[in-house]
């Protein structure tokens, strides 16, 4: 049950930030690069002139950008215009995995904002966290499978259209990739399209979903100041490595906000931020006590 004491009321000053732009200019910027990064990458690797293991890593930096952008899309981030906004998401999510179904990650996604730190049925990034500390690595690099797996689970329960919309790209996706393998192009896609994926997935299960999440001390409906977490210091490494996501307690606290006014919108009412006892960890994971909070 949530608890009243932790509710959020968005400090006047903050509310502009708060809002999703018209356009988010830094996002599309992104996705535009992410484009050219995945496109040279892929000329390189079917054209002979990169190596494996380079076009391996370009394309997984490529798809941790377009997952910044499919993400803030799901928000409606990324354009007040909802069919370009969801344009945004849809593209990007086609090298994310091997069924891009964007509407479909956006309800799961939904409801780990609803239910951050829960259990894996009701939330499904708990996925991540959960078991012994060997498998972590096993489920980081399965997320994708599991988001599958939980969203199939409630097809009944979700609206027609998005059914259809989910069904269709599902489909297209597979006859698509069966194509490509059983016309002689598995090894190009295995090493152009699915590991990168895979590579990208490992990594943004442990930094979108495990570091802002862990150690998972109560629930989002409990207590959303303590269910995520900001690593405060380091920024000029964290913030462009992992594209603000260190100040993932923003996000939950103001959803529609595009990623990169995260470490702004802390800064303009840090005061406020901090009289409600946010879980602060340093950026290697220790909790920050009352004194360093404000220090």
């Amino acid at each position: 049950m949530s608890n009243p004491a932790t509710r959020l009321t968005i400090p006047a000053e903050l509310r502009p930030l708060a809002r999703a732009p018209s356009i988010a200019w830094p996002t599309v910027a992104l996705f535009a690069a992410a484009t050219l990064l995945y496109s040279t990458g892929l000329y390189g690797g079917l054209s002979g002139s990169l190596p494996v293991w380079a076009v391996v890593l370009m394309n997984a930096l490529a798809v941790f950008w377009f997952f910044t952008v499919m993400h803030d899309a799901a928000h409606n981030s990324v354009s007040t215009n909802r069919t370009l906004n969801d344009t945004f998401g849809q593209l990007s999510a086609l090298t994310f995995s091997v069924w891009p179904v964007y509407k479909a990650f956006r309800y799961v996604h939904m409801q780990h904002h609803r239910f951050a730190n829960a259990d894996d049925d009701t939330d499904p990034d708990r996925y991540c966290g959960s078991g012994p500390a060997w498998q972590l690595p096993l489920r980081w690099l399965t997320m994708d499978f599991k988001y599958y797996v939980w969203y199939l689970s409630r097809l009944n329960q979700r609206p027609t259209r998005e059914i259809i919309n989910t069904l269709r790209i599902m489909t297209a996706a597979t006859l698509f990739h069966g194509t490509l393998i059983f016309s002689g192009y598995a090894w190009e896609f295995f090493f152009f399209f699915f590991l990168p994926a895979r590579v990208a997935i490992f990594f943004l299960a442990f930094a979108f979903d495990y570091l802002p999440h862990t150690p998972y001390k109560t629930t989002q409906p409990d207590n959303p100041w303590q269910a995520t977490n900001n690593r405060i210091g380091m920024e000029w490494l964290l913030t462009p490595v992992l594209l603000y996501q260190n100040y993932h307690l923003v996000h939950h606290l103001y959803p529609l906000a595009p990623f990169y006014r995260y470490i702004r919108l802390w800064k303009m009412a840090e005061e406020y931020h901090l009289s409600h006892q946010p879980l602060l960890m340093t950026p290697l994971g220790k909790e920050k006590t009352i004194r360093e909070k404000v220090s």
